[in-house]
């Protein structure tokens, strides 16, 4: 793991990465002091989108975050290898209220100040910005 005002690492496309990610992501907020309702909210987009990675993507899986002076926010992005094969059902259909899955960008939208897909030649980063409170260093 890469550190700074910057955070990145390779994360297995394993079940096991949203729990990886989430630990990594808790030790880098603690060290730039960011407020436990902004690292609330930024652990739990951080799983989601790497959840969905490893769910509905091709490896590899790599986790970047950034603390955006200008503003002051967290930056998540999350880049795969792109939309599986035969993956199931259509992602742009919206989740209904029984289903057990497709919550995941509901919540992110739901957290993030903004969130988006930036389209690489053999990569996917799909990300979310929030806002940091008031404790940030």
């Amino acid at each position: 793991m890469e550190r700074g005002d910057w955070a990145r690492k390779t994360l297995s496309h394993t079940p096991e990465a949203p729990a990886v990610a989430r630990h990594m992501t808790e030790m880098v907020l603690n060290e730039w002091h960011v407020d436990a309702a902004t690292a609330d909210a930024v652990l739990l987009v951080t799983s989601e989108l790497v959840t969905n990675a490893v769910t509905h993507a091709e490896p590899p899986v790599v986790l970047s975050l950034c603390l955006q002076h200008h503003g002051w926010s967290v930056w998540v992005g999350v880049t795969d290898g792109g939309p599986a094969r035969g993956d199931g059902p259509d992602p742009r259909t919206a989740a209904r209220g029984e289903d057990e899955y497709g919550r995941g960008l509901c919540i992110v939208d739901a957290l993030a100040d903004a969130r988006g897909t930036l389209s690489h030649v053999v990569a996917v980063t799909h990300w979310a910005r929030l806002t940091v409170g008031s404790d940030a260093a």
